[in-house]
């Protein structure tokens, strides 16, 4: 479950997040804001960076700040490989931003990421009302200017939280990510929009 802190804030004071921030923003666009996210006993907490008429059109984005500092076990050229998570959509803002920072705790608790990895429980775990449950983790695809962002002492990824139901979260399981995307784009579904309905029963 996640929640937000009282008040608006930035991303904490460690340089390197705040060049992720900024960096973020460059290839996200649009108006942006920081508001901290906790679990449900704020042992945890996450920044989220909220960009509302971002180059989506009418869609917000966001994107964590900080998950990069949890080691993920990935490596790139020889760096420590970690990641930044990132979604959009039609849904209220507070409510984006429950489901990326519920999906970033599950990171932090598995201390493992990659592409194609599922979170599971999330929208029930926030009483979100819809069909879909689970976030599915794939390529940024919406943002024509993102690229990883080199730092002096890690490579940062960004992937993309794509809210999905229990029926697809299984075809995945069972027939592997690359057999769903194909039908996903066939399907002409509405993937920003959380009461979608999924492609598979």
């Amino acid at each position: 479950m996640g929640k937000r802190g009282p008040h608006e804030q930035g991303p904490d004071d460690r340089p390197h997040n705040k060049e992720v921030a900024r960096y973020a923003l460059s290839f996200i666009g649009g108006d942006p804001k920081v508001a901290r996210f906790y679990n449900e006993d704020e042992s945890k907490a996450i920044a989220i960076l909220t960009c509302t008429d971002s180059d989506l059109d009418d869609l917000t984005a966001l994107s964590t700040i900080g998950l990069n500092d949890i080691d993920v076990g990935q490596t790139f050229a020889g760096s420590p490989l970690r990641v930044e998570l990132m979604t959009a959509g039609l849904a209220p803002e507070d409510t984006l931003g429950r489901i990326l920072a519920t999906t970033a705790f599950d990171v932090m608790d598995a201390g493992y990421c990659r592409y194609g990895a599922v979170a599971r429980n999330v929208l029930s775990t926030n009483d979100i009302d819809s069909p879909l449950d689970h976030m599915l983790l794939l390529s940024p695809i919406f943002w024509s200017r993102y690229e990883a962002l080199a730092l002096p002492d890690r490579t940062i990824a960004w992937l993309y939280a794509l809210p999905i139901s229990e029926g697809e979260r299984a075809f995945i399981e069972e027939s592997g990510i690359e057999a769903f995307e194909a039908p996903l784009e066939r399907s002409h579904a509405d993937i920003f929009d959380l009461l979608r309905k999924p492609i598979v029963p």
